[in-house]
């Protein structure tokens, strides 16, 4: 799934603290006793997640060059969704 490089670095902290808490489970555990093998396969989940925090922030109370920022990498992370779905649509 593509997704801009930033959204990707917050999905996968998001699958990290999922993992956390996940973890005091012991038969979570037991199946992933390795985080970075849970956020290996798991951080796609957490990219809707990851975009809806980004959207979240650009109405919050926050500097103007980090809504900037935001704006910046939802723009290019919608671009490449775009260019995803041309490409799946392409191939079909």
């Amino acid at each position: 799934m593509l997704c801009h490089k930033e959204i990707r670095r917050i999905s996968k902290e998001m699958a990290g603290a999922a993992y956390e808490e996940l973890a005091k489970d012991g038969m979570f555990y037991k199946e992933y006793p390795k985080q970075k093998d849970f956020i290996a396969r798991h951080w796609k989940n957490f990219i809707g997640h990851a975009r809806s925090s980004l959207f979240q922030m650009l109405s919050g109370n926050y500097p103007e060059s980090v809504k900037e920022e935001i704006f910046e990498i939802v723009v290019q992370d919608r671009t490449l969704q775009a260019v995803n779905d041309l490409e799946v649509k392409g191939s079909a």
